[in-house]
């Protein structure tokens, strides 16, 4: 794997041997969650990931950039602390931080447990894509949508779909 490869090199070139091991890609993924203290989310893109819902599960604090879908996973302050896409001081001073204060490491962790508890089900997160749908559906590219909300209650909107050859 070549970027394993340039991972490794770097790690040697760096003196870093006996600080990081670069784990092959496993299944087994539970040991490494339970032995961390702390989760570290570098990417770029993002939608809803999956590490981090597991990080959370394992009730770890998280440190992360802000990418897409993730400010619906975490709150920043709260379970999670922000740096910036591409920079590395920004997430050392983050990771110093949480490894300098095992108190703040260690509710930011009950926290994100807390999160992951409070994680939407399928059925809550169908009303959400509801929701949005109907929010588009609303107002639409054009800034008027032909569909109009027919019924909004508690438990939903309904939409009502416009007779084919009436719309102009």
């Amino acid at each position: 794997v070549p970027y394993a490869n340039y991972l490794r090199e770097r790690v040697r070139r760096h003196g870093l041997e006996d600080f990081v091991q670069l784990v092959p890609e496993t299944d087994a993924i539970w040991p490494y969650f339970r032995a961390a203290d702390v989760f570290v989310c570098t990417s770029y893109i993002e939608t809803f990931s999956r590490a981090v819902l597991e990080a959370e599960a394992f009730g770890l604090p998280i440190v992360s950039t802000p990418v897409f879908g993730l400010a619906e996973q975490v709150a920043w302050d709260w379970n999670a602390l922000q740096f910036e896409m591409g920079n590395a001081s920004q997430l050392a001073s983050q990771l110093r931080r949480l490894l300098d204060d095992p108190k703040l490491r260690t509710g930011m962790g009950r926290k994100s447990r807390a999160m992951f508890d409070a994680h939407w089900d399928e059925e809550e997160m169908l009303d959400r894509y509801e929701h949005t749908l109907l929010a588009t559906a609303r107002v639409g590219p054009r800034g008027q949508s032909r569909y109009r909300v027919k019924q909004e209650t508690g438990m939903g909107s309904f939409l009502q779909f416009p007779v084919p050859g009436r719309i102009r």
